[in-house]
């Protein structure tokens, strides 16, 4: 009898680490840039009418950063990425891949 316990312990606990790995996930923070965007594309889908003045962000309790938003017409986006994903590199799209490693450096800090 303490056998068939413990099996149907660890296929349980086997079942949760594996939801919690491929399944389970936490808000990620947008930049300003990334939420008006978003806004954008949800205005020309839903032929919303509202202005960008009347969209409520959604704040993230933990970090304070932006993770989303609500808009006057009932729509909510929340931004959201796996437990186990890595954080997008932030990049900088004027920097042209052609140039020297110090040029790039220097077009960073600017």
């Amino acid at each position: 009898m303490l056998d068939v316990l413990m099996y149907v312990f660890w296929f349980v606990f086997g079942g949760y680490s594996f939801w919690f790995v491929t399944r389970a996930k936490r808000p990620q923070p947008l930049t300003l840039d990334e939420l008006v965007i978003l806004w954008k594309i949800h205005k020309q889908q839903a032929r919303c009418g509202a202005p960008l003045s009347r969209v409520e962000p959604i704040i993230d309790s933990r970090s304070n950063e932006f993770s989303g938003f609500k808009c006057e017409c009932g729509y909510q986006y929340l931004s959201k990425r796996l437990i186990l994903q890595k954080h997008a590199l932030d990049s900088n799209m004027f920097v042209a891949m052609s140039s020297g490693k110090a040029e790039r450096s220097s077009l960073l800090k600017t």
